[in-house]
């Protein structure tokens, strides 16, 4: 008999990915290997031992900039991710208690639905 498992392989791959970039965040701006706002080499560079990323045409390091972008980048998914879901029970429950706002609940996110994605 197989032993049952608490979650799916991918479940541990996300917890996995999403540790790794909190420990980028956390961590990030003191391993970068230089300034991500000065001017550290030649413009447009390809990634080499000294650039792992390469350069902008700003002549910055792009993995400096990387490690050091990816604390506010997480700060603001989750700060989205939060308000989204506050905002979700707000209506939630308010339509709940109100009956009529139940169907016109329904018929919102129906037309959220049927209204096609822009691919642009």
């Amino acid at each position: 008999m197989r032993p049952s498992r608490r979650f799916s392989t991918k479940t541990y791959i996300g917890f996995g990915l999403l540790g790794f970039f909190l420990l980028i965040a956390i961590f990030g701006p003191a391993l970068a290997p230089y300034n991500p706002s000065a001017d550290t080499g030649p413009t447009l560079a390809g990634p080499s031992l000294h650039h792992l990323l390469g350069t902008t045409q700003n002549d910055q390091d792009v993995f400096s900039q990387l490690l050091v972008g990816a604390r506010v980048t997480l700060f603001i998914g989750f700060l989205a991710g939060a308000i989204a879901t506050i905002l979700s029970i707000l209506v939630g429950v308010t339509a709940g208690y109100v009956a009529v706002g139940v169907t016109r609940l329904v018929v919102v996110a129906n037309l959220f639905l049927v209204i096609p994605a822009c691919h642009w």
